[in-house]
């Protein structure tokens, strides 16, 4: 089967890069604020020990390197990348496509291999026979017929609306 890919949403694949490229820069951010962390630990260990050269604690690290670092990663990868250069390729690719046909995808199904077992079948229960008439006949849920006398239903009492027999 061939199929031939026309066009891209290109809504639907900025959504979906955003989110990728923004998760890849959370995580590429907090590996750099860690390698940037470790190195200015590294760098004031080895000041004091060469005789105390004064160096800036703040000038690579702390929670500027841990913190904010994977959030400025993220940021950029997400809208640049995610935003401006996936819309711009995708519009691009959209142009393109309409002038040569798109990308051809060939296609195969693949068909399961059969169990070394056999299939199991379903087995449906033996239909339900009706009982043999177990119940007497007079105790049946047949209702009476309220035209052969037997109907006993009460009147509601005469009252007037103040509570008073009438």
């Amino acid at each position: 089967m061939n199929y031939q890919l026309k066009r891209i949403g290109v809504w639907s694949a900025v959504k979906i890069s955003f989110l990728i490229n923004g998760l890849l820069g959370l995580i590429l951010g907090f590996f750099a604020g860690f390698i940037l962390f470790f190195f200015r630990a590294l760098l004031m260990n080895f000041a004091e020990f060469q005789g105390g050269m004064d160096i800036n604690p703040s000038m690579m690290g702390g929670a500027f390197a841990i913190i904010i670092l994977p959030l400025m990663y993220a940021f950029f990868l997400a809208v640049v990348n995610g935003i401006i250069i996936t819309g711009v390729s995708v519009l691009l690719y959209n142009l393109f496509s309409n002038l040569t046909g798109g990308i051809e995808i060939e296609l195969n199904s693949i068909a399961l291999a059969q169990a070394a077992a056999p299939p199991m079948q379903r087995q449906t229960p033996p239909p339900i026979q009706p009982a043999e008439n177990t119940i007497p006949p007079d105790k049946t849920d047949e209702p009476k017929n309220p035209v052969d006398g037997d109907d006993k239903r009460e009147e509601p009492p005469l009252t007037s609306e103040g509570g008073v027999d009438v």
